[in-house]
């Protein structure tokens, strides 16, 4: 996959985490990053959620068709980089020297 061409360690949660689960892994794990595709206008909450409940040091990455169509949902929750296709995400991920991400879908 891209992510470990780029020498990045990859932990997957797999589909529709809850966002409890997303913050107990990142507490344990402490990661640079946690990538999120969200792909439900609803999930604001939940973002925000996790967005404040992260270590210090963990920045969000996310792409999806919430940030097309709502370009204030990732300053509103707490993204720090959206990624308008794969392209942008791997140019990210390829800047960063990580030792783990998260990759996750979330409702």
């Amino acid at each position: 996959m891209f992510f470990e061409a780029a020498g990045l360690e990859i932990i997957e949660l797999g589909l529709l985490v809850t966002p409890e689960k997303i913050i107990t892994a990142c507490k344990k794990n402490k990661p640079d990053l946690l990538g999120l595709t969200v792909l439900q206008f609803d999930s604001e909450e939940n973002i925000l959620m996790i967005s404040g409940n992260l270590p210090s040091k963990t920045k969000i990455i996310a792409g999806g068709p919430v940030f097309t169509a709502n370009r204030g949902f990732a300053r509103r929750t707490g993204i720090h980089f959206t990624a308008k296709n794969v392209a942008y995400f791997i140019r990210f991920l390829l800047q960063f020297e990580s030792k783990v991400t998260y990759i996750e879908k979330t409702p």
